[in-house]
């Protein structure tokens, strides 16, 4: 995703208008930025299932505001991400897959979760 970022960076501007030269201090920090954004994307399908396997959220709950996540998703991607669409569209896009594993992880957890009911005697 870095160098898809870089290069958006580098070809906004017309080189005759404005030249694109970054910091090594401005790069670490982009850099860093998408390292953490991406590292705490990938913790969601665990998220979802420690929440659906202590009871604190239903997985048809996480099922009935999908669009709202997909939603949310784009617009959290267009805060850490440069203002391009293609980028954005690399943050996103697995944040949606990461919650779809999740739904399909959280199916797993919310059948273990229910206690079996004693057969009656």
């Amino acid at each position: 995703m870095v160098p898809y970022g870089l290069y958006f960076l580098a070809t906004a501007f017309p080189p005759e208008e404005l030249q694109f030269l970054p910091r090594l201090s401005e790069y670490l920090s982009f850099l860093s930025l998408l390292t953490l954004a991406l590292g705490l994307v990938f913790q969601l399908p665990l998220l979802m299932y420690v929440l659906v396997r202590i009871d604190l959220v239903e997985r048809e709950a996480l099922r009935k505001y999908r669009a709202y996540f997909i939603v949310g998703a784009f617009i959290l991607a267009a805060l850490l991400t440069p203002p391009d669409p293609f980028t954005q569209l690399l943050l996103a896009g697995p944040m949606i897959v990461l919650y779809e594993v999740g739904l399909f992880w959280t199916r797993f957890a919310a059948r273990r979760a229910r206690p079996e009911e004693p057969e009656a005697a």
